[in-house]
């Protein structure tokens, strides 16, 4: 964040600390409208990792608290920070497809199971069966 700040200035801050409020907020969306408890707490708990961890940075950036040695998520370069936000990010944004998907199902039911058969298919012709090696030296 401190880079961010020095090459970016107050505008590239003020956008870096808005895309990390809207992670937060949605985030929180997501885990408040999860169809199960444990969509809900692995919803929160992703959500306040990656808010806590650029909260730290930015405090850490700012001199209000010690030097951590946490990176700033999706931001900073840290091989092993990167996979770990990436990971989370891709785990909450599959319960977010599942929310999304119970809902499309409660819209729009699936026809009934008694639906009428479908037409027979046409039968291919059967090819020759293809003779093995041994039949062939015979």
């Amino acid at each position: 964040m401190a880079v961010v700040g020095e090459q970016l200035g107050f505008i590239g801050v003020f956008i870096v600390v808005s895309l990390f409020m809207v992670v937060l907020v949605r985030g929180l969306g997501i885990a408040n409208r999860a169809r199960d408890e444990f969509g809900r707490f692995l919803a929160f708990g992703i959500t306040l990792l990656i808010s806590l961890q650029a909260l730290i940075n930015m405090l850490v950036a700012v001199a209000l608290i010690p030097t951590k040695g946490l990176t700033l998520p999706f931001v900073s370069y840290g091989g092993s920070s990167m996979v770990v936000s990436c990971l989370a990010l891709g785990i909450l944004l599959n319960i977010s497809r599942s929310n999304h998907l119970d809902r499309l199902e409660e819209r729009f039911p699936s026809p009934p199971e008694s639906a009428p058969p479908k037409a027979p298919r046409k039968q291919r012709k059967r090819r020759k069966r293809r003779q093995t090696l041994d039949e062939v030296l015979k």
